[in-house]
């Protein structure tokens, strides 16, 4: 294709690396965003961003479709994540009408061979999917508008037998397992392969002027939740293969693995059942499942005792907030973290842009509520 746009597509550690050709005129390719329990759990993140490309990629050597584990979340639908970093590149869907591939849109790499160009020529959204079955709204509210137009919002028939609800995924609870435990919240990816516990905040003793949150992190509002915040940079972007990451900043004394009955502390090396170790950079560990590639934790060696925890395992009922998980959580809203959003900003501006707008305005509605119900 003489008139053909070349877009080059990446994961983290760079072993999965492969090419899609798009006529120019085909130009920006439409994404969605889908906010669906499976994509959630399968990715760590509390929505995701993919396109549907026209052509299949074509792998650049040495990289293989060998690097890459899949993953049958449902029979209709292949995900395709690296086996090594985790981060999730490829979907290919199988049911009629909907046959093809589907690239994240975080992992694009660079354009007819220049790096570093950014998302935002490539894809467009017009839509957000499965809106109304996620629990407490999840996302939703942060992605009311794009480039000031409204995204069409798109769900399946009542009567459809996809599996978008926020009920736990087959076969993922084990044996003494419940969505809550000893007053905590359970998480899990959407294989159940990696599940473990976390509490909320003892005011007193996670907040005191010494822990790890007070000296490391911003301390919320109300110490009765832990912060949590939305994520840009690029390794987050590439990890979870999603724009934005969503982490929660918590003690790894918060954290509990049930074996036998038991709630026992999480392993130093942070290692949970299926999970898999990838080291970023020298003082940064991520962990993800290694049967469904759910981003799970991140670590950094300066900050001994605490983690990053993937919003998206969180099973929060929803008199926490549902997937949310807002009254065990709470939100950074404004957009004045510039290490946050920084480099998001430079690979999709718009996007970035629109989330952040939600969040403020999302954010303001729940300010408001908080002082009607005190007044």
């Amino acid at each position: 294709m003489n008139d053909a746009t070349h877009l080059t597509f990446s994961c983290l550690c760079q072993r999965v690396q492969f090419a899609i050709s798009t006529p120019r005129s085909s130009l920006p390719i439409t994404a969605h965003v889908c906010h669906c329990s499976i994509c959630r759990r399968t990715h760590g993140t509390l929505f995701t961003v993919d396109a549907h490309v026209p052509s299949p990629p074509v792998w650049i050597t040495p990289s293989s479709p060998g690097e890459c584990t899949r993953y049958t979340a449902t029979p209709y639908l292949k995900r395709l994540f690296c086996s090594t970093c985790g981060t999730h590149v490829l979907d290919y869907a199988v049911e009629a009408g909907d046959e093809g591939w589907y690239v994240s849109s975080a992992t694009l790499a660079a354009v007819n061979g220049v790096k570093g160009a950014g998302a935002g020529g490539v894809f467009d959204l017009k839509t957000q999917h499965c809106t109304k079955s996620v629990s407490g709204g999840g996302a939703v509210p942060w992605w009311k508008t794009v480039g000031g137009v409204s995204l069409q919002e798109w769900n399946p028939d009542e009567d459809d037998s996809t599996p978008s609800s926020d009920a736990p995924a087959p076969h993922a609870l084990v044996d003494g397992e419940t969505r809550s435990g000893s007053g905590s919240v359970r998480a899990h990816c959407h294989c159940g392969g990696v599940s473990f516990f976390v509490r909320s905040p003892v005011p007193g003793v996670d907040y005191s002027p010494s822990s790890v949150l007070t000296t490391h992190a911003r301390v919320p509002a109300d110490t009765t939740k832990w912060l949590a915040v939305n994520c840009f940079c690029d390794q987050c972007r590439l990890a979870a293969g999603v724009l934005a990451a969503q982490w929660a900043f918590v003690p790894i004394s918060a954290i509990t693995v049930l074996q036998q009955g038991s709630h026992m502390a999480l392993p130093d090396d942070l290692r949970v059942g299926t999970s898999k170790i990838y080291r970023s950079s020298p003082p940064v560990t991520r962990t993800f499942c290694g049967t469904c590639g759910a981003t799970v934790f991140y670590h950094h060696a300066g900050w001994p005792g605490m983690v990053d925890l993937a919003v998206g395992l969180l099973d929060a009922p929803r008199e926490l907030g549902g997937a949310r998980a807002d009254r065990m959580l709470e939100w950074i809203v404004e957009d004045d973290v510039d290490e946050l959003v920084v480099e998001g900003r430079k690979y999709h501006a718009e996007w970035v842009q629109s989330v952040q707008n939600g969040l403020r305005e999302w954010g303001a509605v729940v300010a408001k509520a908080s002082l009607g119900q005190s007044a």
